[in-house]
C-alpha cells in the first residue's frame, strides 16, 4: 500500500453523506474535497490534484455514467470508484468497462471502503509509472545520428561531442521540427549509451500538478528523474513548462537534490537534464512565463539547431534516407529535378515535413523513382503555391495513413511516427473536432 495518502474527491448529491465520508475520511488523515454536481465535481478537479473519485452513480442533472467518462476522458492519472444504492451486475460491469477502478453498494463499510481507496490509487500510481517507461523511445537501429554533411550540422557535432564530457544540462534551440530531439539523443548516446534510459517529459500537454507528478514522482509511484537513473531527461518545449515545476527544476539544478511528493527524505540527481525550446525563451521571461533564474541556468549550455532552409545541401542526403527506412519502399531513388525542387523550397516545417512530403510521395509513386511531380509542398509566404493543401493537411493524412496501415493500433502509430501516444491521442481528438 502507498504510504502517502491520496487526495480523495467525494461527488454525491446527499450533503449528508458527504459529510459523513468527508469527516471519516479526514479523521484517519486523508486530504478530502467535495462535491454535489457534475459542475462542482469537474471545478474540484481542475482546480486541484485529486488522486481517487469516489462518484455516486445518479446525479442530478448528470447521468453518472455520462460523468465517468468525462472524467476518464479530461482526468485519466484520477481513479474512480463507482458508488450505488442499487447494484445490479449489468451497472457494475458497463462501470467497470467504463474505466472505473471499482464498484461499491451502499450502506459502506468505512474499511472496506478505505481499502478500495487505497487499491485504486495504488493501481493508479503504477500505471503512471508504467506509462513513464513507456515515454522512453526506441534508439533507430543504425543509432542517433545527425544527418548531412553541411557545415552548419557539421557544427553542430562538433558542439555535442563537446559537451558529452559534462554532465550539466543542456538547451536545444531552434524551430519546430528541425531535429532538437535528435540532437538531445545523439548527445545522450555520446554519453551514458543508447541502453541508458531517454525519457520525454511533453511539457506543453501536461498541467502544473501533473507535471510535478511525472517528473517528481508521487507516493510510490516513481517520476521521471528516478527512472532516468543513469541517464537522460528530455524536456520537450520546455517554455510550456509550468512555472511552479520551473522552481523545482531550478532548485533541483542548484543543489542536485529532489523530493518525491509526500515524502522527506531528498534524492540525489543521477542524470542529465536537456530541454528543448522552439519559442524566445527572453522573451517568455519578459512575460513573465519563464524564469530567469532558470534561463540562466540553461543557457550557458545551448546548442542552435538550424532550420533545414539553412543547409539545403543535405536535403537530398536526408531524402534518401527516409526513402530507404520507409516500409514497403526499399530501393526509392530522387529524381534530379525532384531534388531540385526540394532543395528550393522553405521547409517551415523543416525536417519533419520534408518527411511527410516524401512520405506522401512514396504513396503516390509507382516505381522505384520519385518525380517532381510526386511531391505535394504547401503553400508558404516566400512563393507560389506546388499543391493546394496545407501543412496541417498533409501532417494529418499522413498521421492518419499510418495509423490505418498500424490497423488502428495507436500505440504502434506512434512507435513508427516516432512520436509519444498521448501526443497521438491528442492530435486525432483534434481531427475529430474538426467539421
Amino acid at each position: 500500500m502507498p504510504e502517502r495518502r491520496p487526495t480523495v474527491l467525494i461527488v454525491d448529491d446527499e450533503e449528508k453523506l458527504r459529510r459523513f465520508l468527508r469527516r471519516e475520511f479526514e479523521r484517519k488523515g486523508y486530504p478530502v474535497r467535495a462535491a454535489g454536481d457534475r459542475a462542482a465535481a469537474l471545478a474540484a478537479l481542475a482546480d486541484g490534484q485529486v488522486d481517487v473519485v469516489l462518484l455516486d452513480i445518479v446525479m442530478p442533472g448528470a447521468d453518472g455514467m455520462a460523468l465517468l467518462e468525462e472524467v476518464r476522458r479530461e482526468h485519466p492519472d484520477a481513479a474512480v470508484i463507482m458508488l450505488t444504492g442499487n447494484a445490479s451486475v449489468e451497472t457494475a460491469v458497463r462501470a467497470l468497462k467504463l474505466g472505473a477502478r471499482d464498484y461499491l453498494s451502499k450502506p459502506y463499510d468505512m474499511a472496506e471502503l478505505e481499502l478500495a481507496v487505497m487499491r485504486a490509487y495504488a493501481e493508479s500510481c503504477l500505471r503512471q509509472e508504467n506509462e513513464a517507461l513507456r515515454l522512453e523511445h526506441a534508439v533507430p537501429a543504425d543509432g542517433p545520428e545527425l544527418t548531412g554533411a553541411s557545415a552548419a550540422i557539421a557544427a553542430v557535432r562538433r558542439q555535442l561531442a563537446l559537451l558529452a564530457g559534462s554532465d550539466g544540462p543542456v538547451l536545444f534551440e531552434g524551430e519546430g521540427g528541425s531535429g532538437k530531439e535528435r540532437a538531445a539523443r545523439v548527445l545522450h548516446a555520446l554519453g551514458p549509451g543508447p541502453r541508458a534510459p531517454f525519457l520525454v517529459l511533453d511539457c506543453a500537454l501536461l498541467g502544473p500538478s501533473e507535471a510535478e507528478a511525472r517528473l517528481f514522482g508521487q507516493g510510490p509511484g516513481k517520476g521521471l528523474l528516478e527512472l532516468a537513473a543513469r541517464g537522460t531527461v528530455f524536456f520537450d518545449d520546455i517554455g510550456k513548462l509550468p512555472l511552479p515545476a520551473q522552481g523545482r527544476v531550478l532548485r533541483l539544478l542548484e543543489n542536485g537534490e529532489f523530493r518525491r511528493d509526500g515524502e522527506a527524505s531528498p534524492k540525489r540527481l543521477r542524470c542529465r537534464l536537456t530541454g528543448a525550446a522552439c519559442e524566445d525563451l527572453e522573451a517568455a521571461v519578459r512575460q513573465r512565463r519563464f524564469s530567469r533564474d532558470l534561463l540562466s541556468r540553461l543557457s550557458p549550455r545551448t546548442v542552435r539547431v538550424p532550420p533545414l532552409r539553412e543547409r539545403p545541401e543535405d536535403i537530398p542526403v536526408l531524402a534518401e534516407r527516409y526513402l530507404s527506412s520507409f516500409a514497403g519502399s526499399p530501393g526509392r531513388t530522387l529524381a534530379p529535378e525532384a531534388a531540385a525542387l526540394l532543395m528550393r523550397y522553405p521547409w517551415p516545417g523543416n525536417v519533419r515535413q520534408l518527411q511527410s512530403v516524401l512520405e506522401r510521395a512514396r504513396l503516390k509513386s509507382e516505381g522505384p523513382r520519385i518525380d517532381a511531380g510526386h511531391l505535394f509542398l504547401p503553400r508558404t509566404g516566400d512563393g507560389p503555391a506546388e499543391a493546394p493543401e496545407s501543412l496541417s493537411a498533409v501532417e494529418r493524412s499522413h498521421i492518419l495513413k499510418v495509423l490505418a496501415d498500424c490497423d488502428g493500433n495507436r500505440t504502434r502509430a506512434a512507435g513508427v511516427l516516432g512520436v509519444d501516444p498521448k501526443t497521438l491521442y491528442n492530435k486525432l481528438k483534434e481531427y475529430r473536432s474538426r467539421p
